[in-house]
């Protein structure tokens, strides 16, 4: 069979509705065996169609509503072709081309998407609400094959580029929601401390950004996330690392730049960075300061380096760097946050051990609250007698040597 030109248009399709018809139409048509089917599925379509168009002033599916949806048409060897396609989605525009073998089902998907509400688009299309607001643009060049939703994913193969204007997180980018790592709220040295902490910092707002930009890649079911940036006013991230579509599991890290005002808040916490331990002898006791390589990362001075900067060309000298492990079901993201360290290079860190071993031995039954005062002790046990009579030989023998 062959049709020269094919315009197809329509006012309105609900496509939900449509597949129903099909649904039932399909209960009345003779089953086939399964070597039949076999052979069947091998068989070219008899028909071609030069030349044609559609369009669809609006298609609904589900919450969706398309708008104004046209391309020209075309159908070789099987292969069905969406070509220049041009269609309004979430009050945005996109643009670009499609094709499909009606006979092996792969599907090459070339579109670029411009102006699109994050938000709408989370809500209508996934039921997702309060994940993620903002504009955005987008380029995605995949293919896939498969007639389920399984199938699909593990066929599922290429590129996904991204860039969100003037967005907002929802709970992931609350900083109280991110330090309470399954390290820290198990940790003795932090227990006491942390709900003041977290009620602390629930007036900063870390949620915003001027900019989110990302570029994620699949093979074989999994996505790759080659990086992820955000550019904060106080909190800018880096993340990287995979996500098993699947099984639903994250296997990632979280790195970011935090302005020197939010880090002051964090107590303890903020105490035990390689960057802070020197100036916070008046609020850290010895044992949590000679513990701070349990909560410290050390990086090279190029990993540093590419962490993203602040919104609004903020200039921050004195920001401080953490990485968080992020890994598990992400379906229970409370448990989703293994790990909360700061990051240091091995000159911080380095001078971090320097001054740490640097510190006395607290005297015997001392009730210092910290570091400072732990000092004075010391220093008012050296003038007393008794320390001077039991460290009078040690003086002899230092003569002697």
């Amino acid at each position: 069979i062959n049709i020269n030109n094919l315009d197809v248009s329509s006012r309105y399709i609900n496509v939900d509705k449509l597949l129903k018809v099909s649904e039932r139409a399909l209960a009345y048509v003779p089953k086939t065996s399964s070597s039949a089917a076999s052979s069947s599925q091998q068989t070219d379509i008899p028909a071609v169609i030069h030349n044609g168009s559609i369009n669809m002033a609006r298609i609904i599916s589900g919450n969706i509503d398309v708008r104004n949806t046209t391309s020209r048409i075309s159908l070789a060897r099987n292969v069905f072709f969406l070509r220049n396609l041009r269609t309004n989605i979430f009050h945005g525009r996109v643009n670009g081309n499609i094709s499909m073998n009606l006979v092996t089902s792969l599907m090459n998907i070339r579109l670029h998407g411009q102006g699109i509400d994050v938000e709408q688009a989370l809500l209508d299309g996934a039921g997702m609400k309060d994940m993620l607001s903002g504009t955005a643009n987008f380029d995605t060049d995949i293919s896939l094959r498969g007639a389920t939703y399984e199938e699909q994913v593990r066929s599922l193969r290429g590129n996904v580029g991204f860039n969100v204007k003037n967005g907002q997180f929802g709970p992931f980018g609350k900083l109280e929601n991110l330090i309470i790592a399954e390290n820290i709220r198990e940790s003795q040295f932090f227990q006491t401390a942390l709900g003041g902490v977290i009620s602390g910092l629930t007036t900063i707002d870390t949620t915003h950004f001027s900019d989110l930009s990302g570029k994620l890649s699949f093979v074989d079911g999994i996505c790759y996330i080659d990086p992820i940036t955000s550019l904060g006013n106080v909190l800018s991230l880096h993340i990287f690392g995979e996500f098993d579509i699947l099984r639903n599991y994250a296997d990632m890290k979280v790195r970011a730049r935090m302005a020197s005002l939010v880090s002051n808040l964090l107590g303890p916490i903020g105490a035990i960075n390689p960057a802070n331990l020197i100036n916070s002898a008046a609020s850290l006791n010895v044992f949590t300061a000679k513990a701070f390589s349990l909560f410290c990362e050390m990086v090279s001075e190029d990993e540093i380096a590419i962490l993203p900067s602040f919104a609004n060309s903020y200039v921050d000298n004195a920001a401080t760097k953490f990485q968080l492990v992020v890994r598990g079901d992400a379906a229970k993201p409370l448990t989703l946050v293994k790990s909360f360290k700061w990051l240091a290079t091995a000159t911080e860190y380095d001078t971090a051990v320097e001054y740490v071993n640097s510190l006395p031995e607290p005297v015997e039954g001392s009730e210092a609250a910290n570091i400072e005062e732990m000092v004075q002790e010391v220093e008012a046990e050296k003038r007393t007698f008794r320390y001077k009579i039991k460290h009078l030989f040690d003086k002899e023998q230092e003569i002697e040597n």
